[in-house]
């Protein structure tokens, strides 16, 4: 374990990072369908990447652990990343007290934010973690980001109330008759 010192950006996989999912028939030894599009990744990820060095970033994905971390190799995200969680690590469905366990966080809401292009790569436990959401994604340039990541992490730590970005909403989701609900950053920027 070695602990976060900075603010802990989960980032989804596929879907989020890029597209991969040509990758999934060549892992499971198939031929790809024809129909499918080329694997690629976000316009500008690594570009992001590198320039929030000032963050401690880490995949969770639903898929394969090692799967994904032989794809972020293949396109060169790997070095990147802290870690990679995959589903046999508690990430189906995602539970991001994995994550603090692994970092030693115990104060979750307040040190780690989730990106995500799916309400399902929220916290399953209900935990308050703010979900940047965008189910575009992937084809949005992540320059976006970069202006959130600016507004929303504020002397090492993750604030949401009063934080406003243009381009994006603030809001919360979830379900008000249990309860638990979660803050969401979403993208209403057009598409490019």
């Amino acid at each position: 374990m070695k602990p976060a010192s900075t603010p802990v950006v989960c980032w989804d996989f596929d879907e989020t990072l890029g597209y991969f999912r040509p990758h999934e028939f060549a892992w499971a030894g198939e031929p790809k369908p024809a129909a499918m599009p080329p694997p690629r990744l976000k316009p500008g990820i690594g570009e992001l990447l590198e320039s929030l060095s000032g963050f401690t970033h880490v995949v969770t994905t639903a898929a394969v652990r090692e799967y994904a971390r032989d794809v972020l190799r293949t396109h060169g995200l790997l070095r990147h990343f802290a870690a990679v969680f995959g589903r046999e690590d508690g990430m189906w469905p995602k539970d991001y007290g994995v994550v603090g366990k692994h970092f030693g966080i115990d104060d979750l809401p307040r040190h780690l934010v989730i990106v995500g292009n799916d309400a399902g790569d929220a916290d399953c436990r209900g935990r308050p973690i703010v979900l940047i959401y965008d189910e575009y994604m992937r084809n949005r340039p992540a320059e976006t980001l970069r202006t959130l990541f600016d507004a929303i992490f504020h002397q090492g730590e993750i604030r949401f109330d009063g934080c406003s970005v243009e381009g994006f909403s603030f809001e919360y989701w979830g379900n008000y008759e249990a309860k638990r609900v979660y803050p969401v950053v979403r993208t209403i920027l057009p598409m490019c």
